[in-house]
């Protein structure tokens, strides 16, 4: 449509009021939208704000109670050199409490199964002879001294 062609249709619009009321009205309805996103905006940001509070709080409670219950992740810091070396240097002066026993008080201790001591004196391995010679976890070794 032509320039033209609008005017009958503007006439027709601005023939019931006048043009500053026209004016006047569109300005009010502009602020009015203006308004309503602001506020909307403003809500918009003060439950996000709420929402993330209450997500920290909730965070900071969950660590809190984990840290009291002593559960693997609130441990705290890994422990230092030195007090490993405290541990260990507290857990060497207790006395063992290692008992040597002879081949007889051995072979007791498994009264009804065939047993064997093989070796020199001081390197004896026990062998347990109701199992298969391939299963090595039946068998034990001293300490060499």
């Amino acid at each position: 449509m032509k320039h033209s062609n609008y005017d009958p249709l503007l006439k027709g619009i601005l023939a019931d009021e006048s043009l500053e009321t026209l004016r006047r009205r569109s300005l009010a309805q502009g602020q009015a939208v203006t308004r309503r996103r602001r506020h909307r905006a403003v809500w918009a940001k003060a439950w996000l704000f709420s929402a993330m509070s209450l997500g920290a709080l909730g965070l900071l409670l969950a660590v809190a109670s984990r840290s009291r219950t002593g559960s693997p992740m609130a441990r705290g810091p890994a422990p230092t050199n030195a007090l490993i070396l405290a541990k260990a240097t507290t857990s060497l002066k207790q006395p063992a409490a290692v008992r040597f026993i002879s081949d007889d008080e051995l072979l007791a201790l498994f009264p009804g199964r065939p047993l064997a001591l093989v070796g020199p004196p001081g390197q004896k391995t026990l062998l347990f002879l109701d199992q298969s010679p391939t299963d090595k976890s039946s068998e034990t070794s001293p300490p060499d001294d």
